[in-house]
């Protein structure tokens, strides 16, 4: 399935500082990362997608919901701040927004349907 595999590309590759930036200028400089080439084009289409195959699966809910819904807890507990270090590297953070409100949609429109998910 598509969705366990964006979660779980996500949940091995992504990492705090993937661009490996000087950690002690972290967080005080804004910086240029005029070469991205840490993030490979498999973590970039998990960056992009895993909201959309996410809320296709809700639409006919996938065999394998719990595999779903724990590869989900785990990308939102332990790597979502570095999925949006990630996109923003790629110059996608706006995406993040998007993303996370389509989830969250289709979550919503699960639930009222009566999916347990």
């Amino acid at each position: 399935m598509t969705t366990v595999k964006c979660f779980q590309f996500l949940n091995i590759f992504l990492w705090r500082n993937i661009c490996g930036l000087l950690e002690g200028r972290i967080g005080i400089l804004l910086h240029n990362i005029n070469d991205p080439s840490s993030i490979s084009e498999a973590l970039q289409y998990s960056c992009l997608h895993w909201a959309t195959h996410l809320s296709e699966g809700l639409v006919a809910p996938p065999a394998d919901t719990v595999s779903v819904l724990s590869q989900l807890c785990t990308f939102t507990d332990k790597y979502l701040l570095h999925w949006f270090e990630c996109l923003s590297a790629f110059g996608e953070i706006e995406y993040g927004l998007t993303s996370l409100s389509k989830a969250k949609e289709a979550a919503s429109v699960s639930t009222a349907c009566g999916e347990e998910f």
